[in-house]
């Protein structure tokens, strides 16, 4: 994963360097550049996403009809439930934790050097 994430954040800054020298925003080239830098973005911005959802697992467990289940299902979702409540966070080699806020500073980086 790591090695996808730092491919992926090189080739943001290359494609957002690439389009800040282009004089045309009207050209085919500009188009599938921007439509690969989205792509680009989305890959990272699901690693991020994901990584926050552990809480609302244990959420939606808890607000279940737990009346209806079966014993053995009940102590299933259980043990669910508790690793669940572990906050799990998804990280790049040990360099970058893959969140929201890594997120927005990914993209304002981004955003931030295109402007030069």
């Amino acid at each position: 994963m790591f090695v996808q994430f730092s491919i992926i954040s090189f080739v943001l800054c290359l494609s957002v360097y690439k389009m800040s020298n282009m004089t045309s925003l009207f050209t085919p080239e500009f188009a599938h550049l921007f439509s690969y830098l989205a792509s680009m973005l989305t890959q990272i911005f699901l690693y991020c996403w994901y990584g926050n959802e552990s809480a609302e697992v244990c959420n939606a467990i808890y607000e279940m009809n737990w009346t209806t289940l079966r014993v053995q299902v009940m102590k299933d979702l259980t043990i669910i439930m508790m690793c669940a409540s572990k906050p799990f966070t998804m990280s790049s080699g040990h360099v970058v934790t893959l969140t929201l806020d890594s997120f927005m500073s990914v993209s304002i980086f981004e955003i931030g050097s295109g402007q030069s």
